[in-house]
């Protein structure tokens, strides 16, 4: 069943475990629309950012 309202989340810290989270969010989960990430950490926001973008180049 495909929902033609995913529900649209972020995420708020990118640290060590967020990896399997934005593998999974942006993998698996299809009624739910990645649509930001953050973190106090300016550099881990933008690899959190960087390794959804590999994902979604990747055919996710």
């Amino acid at each position: 069943m495909t929902n033609a309202n995913p529900v649209k989340v972020a995420m708020i810290g990118v640290g060590k475990i967020s990896g399997i989270y934005l593998k999974n969010i942006t993998t698996v989960f299809k009624e739910v629309e990645l649509i930001g990430v953050c973190d106090l950490i300016p550099e881990r926001a933008e690899k959190g950012v960087q390794t959804v973008k590999e994902y979604i180049e990747a055919g996710a």
